[in-house]
């Protein structure tokens, strides 16, 4: 027994009967493609759950670099650095004429350069967390290193160690 359209074989008459009551092989294939991303699917349902939610249009890709990020959050933080709305923390320092603790070279040509970028940085955020704004307290900025380095005259201490707790925490 075999349809007369497709020429499909059927082992029975009732199942011969239903596939040509049903228009099994008349009806056009669904296509399971998203028209707007061409993404395919395995079923019609994800293909209907993909367009309904809108998931499409949900991207994670930036638009200024076209990276594409983990999460929707990412992405706007990462869009907010390319739009320099992004507050940092740090200020870049500048390194003319600082000399190097380590080797004595001057810092802007220093091998160790990136360390002590980094370990200065991550002082000052945590030096920031504890008391807030100690530099402004102070009168003078963080990237001034020479004052930072010298001595206090109120308490003994260099400036960027001891002296941020000992004598700024009893101004505030």
């Amino acid at each position: 027994m075999d349809c007369l359209k497709c020429k499909k074989v059927f082992s029975t008459k009732q199942r011969l009967q239903y596939h040509v009551w049903h228009g099994v092989c008349t009806k056009k294939p669904i296509s399971k493609v998203c028209n707007d991303c061409n993404r395919e699917f395995s079923t019609l349902q994800k293909l209907q759950y993909h367009v309904k939610k809108g998931v499409f249009r949900r991207t994670t890709q930036c638009s200024y670099c076209a990276k594409v990020l983990s999460s929707r959050q990412r992405l706007q933080t990462h869009k907010k650095r390319h739009e320099k709305s992004y507050q940092f923390f740090a200020e870049k320092y500048d390194l003319e004429g600082v000399d190097c603790y380590q080797c004595g070279d001057l810092m802007s040509r220093c091998e160790h350069k990136d360390d002590y970028l980094r370990n200065q940085i991550d002082y000052f955020r945590k030096l920031s967390r504890t008391l807030p704004r100690f530099d402004a307290l102070e009168g003078v900025p963080w990237t001034n290193r020479e004052y930072w380095r010298q001595q206090c005259e109120r308490c003994g201490c260099v400036r960027e160690e001891e002296h941020i707790f000992n004598c700024l925490s009893t101004k505030s």
